[in-house]
């Protein structure tokens, strides 16, 4: 799994997980994940939106189209998480998700 990991709040009705991805408490069986080691690498940039959107068309995609709050992208064997310097636990959760995960929303 090599692609790029779209992040930030998407919307979307049910995940295919059958977990609501939006809610930081609800619970999810970790048996699914794609991974279960992964080296992180964690990037703060002034500009969140223009930083996931340079990331993901460097990497073949699109300028994302919408605002983002953080994002992650797969380098090689390096999960790489985005996030602006004031960040939230459950921004950084749930890119760290998407590098065990995959794309889910």
């Amino acid at each position: 799994m090599k692609k790029a990991l779209l992040a930030g709040f998407l919307l979307a009705a049910n995940s295919v997980w059958a977990w609501n991805w939006q809610d930081p408490d609800s619970k999810f069986d970790v048996t699914k994940n794609e991974t279960m080691t992964v080296r992180l690498k964690w990037v703060v940039v002034k500009d969140i939106n223009a930083a996931c959107s340079a990331e993901n068309k460097k990497r073949g995609g699109k300028p994302f189209g919408f605002s983002v709050q953080a994002c992650s992208f797969w380098e090689g064997k390096e999960c790489v998480i985005f996030t602006p310097r004031m960040a939230s636990i459950h921004n950084l959760g749930h890119e760290a998700l998407h590098c065990f995960r995959g794309s889910y929303h």
